[in-house]
């Protein structure tokens, strides 16, 4: 089963989590990781390593991040360059983390996809999960679009 870390600036990590969980049920292997006020940007690394040996990488692991060159992100990156090649190929990392992302996450999780197949799944259906709602003057009134 693939493997999830979320690595966020303050706690924002735990909430997405605790979000997917209400919508999705309870999951095993994801883990979050919390970067606060205060603490050394450099532990980031070594908590993702812990978190890397804790779920293992046979079926994969995708690093959920929240800002591509940021501090959570940088240091996963970081924690890669340390594992050796059979590993390293074990792990994704992506950046820009919402609630659409970690769902498209777990269930790929849920449906037991290949690392490769499930990564590009999530990045198909992230990129269409913003937008906005506009109400233009030819929409029906008996038109419930929300």
């Amino acid at each position: 089963m693939l493997g999830i870390i979320i690595a966020t600036h303050g706690t924002l990590s735990d909430g997405l989590k605790n979000a997917g969980e209400v919508i999705m049920g309870q999951t095993e292997r994801i883990e979050t990781i919390n970067l606060v006020s205060g603490q050394a940007v450099e532990s980031i690394k070594d908590e993702v390593m812990d978190k890397i040996d804790a779920l293992g990488t046979d079926d994969g692991i995708v690093i959920l991040t929240d800002v591509a060159g940021a501090s959570p992100y940088n240091q996963s990156l970081l924690a890669l360059h340390e594992l050796d090649d059979a590993k390293r190929r074990q792990l994704r990392v992506l950046y820009g983390v919402n609630l659409p992302m970690l769902l498209s996450t777990m269930n790929q999780q849920f449906l037991n996809q290949p690392l490769d197949q499930a990564v590009a799944t999530i990045l198909t259906e992230t990129a269409t999960s913003m937008g906005q709602w506009e109400m233009n003057s030819a929409d029906n009134e008996d038109d419930d679009d929300f």
